[in-house]
């Protein structure tokens, strides 16, 4: 009698065990960051936005370009500035006017600062930049959104060219002018481009993870009708969260495929946003562009972590 009792105290103390496992599972996996974040923790919006029904022609307040950098305007200033004054010059026969570089700040910000310091030294147009980035927490309300939001960098408020982003809800993207104020992938790059191109204005879009064929040559086809007055940035980061082994052998795949301009063969192991990797590489076939892998990297190189990595890659597109 006692042996069955000790046994059915003993069923009882497991049920409730993995009851308890089940609970803490659950509760982790609703605080857990999504995947491909580079700031593990959301960050909260610093600013009220004062519309609600995101009308793209509405006045909005403008995107806080300190966000997802984790530095304050004046430290995020000087490690922008830092980075460009000591990047290397890199020479290009030809016209530029797209390329990828990261959004990792300030982890990768002296390979940032070397990707527009080689579009300060070459030719192309550097009016407005359309920059494509993923929705790294898949907050935004289409899988391709615009907004017609500025934003508010260290040097200067970077104007969003209402033109182009009205012809894009036009066609049929979604506007939403909240899903941006924490998206860093669109931040860090607005700062750098405010502080070489002061008279420049920007097109930020977002693509998420769940785009597909169709929607992506939607965007191919928007932007292929904009040559030679754009500047298409893809804000990319390559392999994330695993070791440099691991990372470097991802990177090697991504950088052959690349090359070969096969955009369908881009995956998500090999980027943070491969809707915004193929419509970069589709464009540029269009436009009869050449890929150049300027520098590969990752983030040991910078803080001596050999796990856990993130790499990058800097690609221009040339033409003539």
């Amino acid at each position: 009698m006692i042996i069955m009792r000790i046994k059915r105290i003993t069923i009882y103390l497991l049920l409730i065990a993995l009851f308890v496992c089940c609970v803490y599972f659950l509760w982790y996996r609703s605080t857990e960051a999504p995947i491909f974040s580079d700031n593990r923790q959301t960050i909260t919006p610093s600013e009220l936005i004062k519309n609600e029904e995101h009308s793209i022609s509405d006045k909005l307040v403008p995107v806080d370009g300190t966000v997802g950098s984790g530095m304050d305007s004046n430290s995020l200033s000087k490690v922008i500035q830092k980075s460009v004054k000591d990047a290397k010059v890199i020479s290009i026969n030809g016209e530029v006017n797209m390329g990828v570089t990261s959004h990792h700040l300030p982890t990768a910000s002296p390979l940032i600062g070397e990707f527009f310091r080689t579009l300060e030294e070459n030719a192309g147009n550097r009016k407005v930049f359309v920059v494509l980035s993923p929705d790294h927490y898949e907050k935004c309300q289409g899988v391709i959104s615009v907004t017609s939001r500025s934003y508010s960098t260290p040097f200067g408020e970077l104007k969003n060219n209402t033109a182009i982003s009205d012809a894009l809800v036009r066609a049929g993207a979604v506007v939403d002018n909240t899903c941006f104020t924490d998206e860093h992938g669109i931040t860090v790059l607005a700062n750098y481009i405010k502080y070489l191109y002061p008279d420049a204005e920007i097109v930020p879009i977002v693509i998420s993870m769940k785009a597909n064929d169709q929607e992506e040559k939607f965007l191919v086809d928007f932007l292929n009708g904009y040559k030679d007055n754009i500047f298409i940035l893809g804000s990319i980061d390559f392999n994330h969260y695993n070791s440099l082994a691991e990372a470097n052998a991802s990177d090697v795949k991504a950088a052959a495929v690349i090359s070969s301009m096969e955009s369908k063969n881009i995956t998500r192991e090999m980027v943070d946003s491969p809707g915004s990797m193929r419509v970069v590489m589709d464009v540029a076939k269009q436009w009869g562009r050449k890929p150049s892998i300027l520098r590969k990297a990752n983030s040991y190189e910078f803080v001596g972590l050999p796990e856990n990595t993130t790499s990058y890659m800097n690609v221009i597109f040339i033409g003539k």
